[in-house]
């Protein structure tokens, strides 16, 4: 089938199981709002556990460093027990620099903003 076809389904929950993928990268733990609770084309749609949804929601207010690193901690124990989604296999990727570019950090960019060769404005 043809992705656009694939993911119109996925999209709209009319699957009985999906091999679907994700990336997964992030430099900020939201991404676990995003592919846990979210509702969008790659996401768990996972909301049956009240503890996880409010620990996640309240992970990406957070202010304080050390707190949200306790509530992501706390998140994760719950996501690998209930498991809303079983990671098969995760792609190596590998650039090389001359260190003419400078990757850097750019919010909500390429990957939610982690420093990568994808990020286009590297280039700018």
């Amino acid at each position: 089938m043809d992705l656009k076809t694939k993911d119109s389904m996925v999209d709209d929950w009319k699957f009985d199981l999906a091999i679907n993928y994700h990336g997964g990268m992030g430099a900020d733990p939201s991404v676990l709002n995003r592919i846990i609770i979210g509702t969008g084309l790659y996401s768990s749609r996972y909301a049956e556990d009240v503890q996880l949804v409010d620990l996640l929601n309240e992970q990406v207010s957070e202010m304080d460093p050390a707190r949200r690193k306790e509530l992501v901690s706390q998140a994760q124990e719950i996501i690998a027990c209930d498991l809303p989604s079983l990671p098969l296999f995760y792609i190596d990727s590998f650039w090389a620099s001359d260190d003419r570019v400078s990757f850097y950090y750019t919010y909500g960019g390429v990957a939610m903003g982690t420093p990568t060769a994808l990020n286009k404005m590297a280039f700018v």
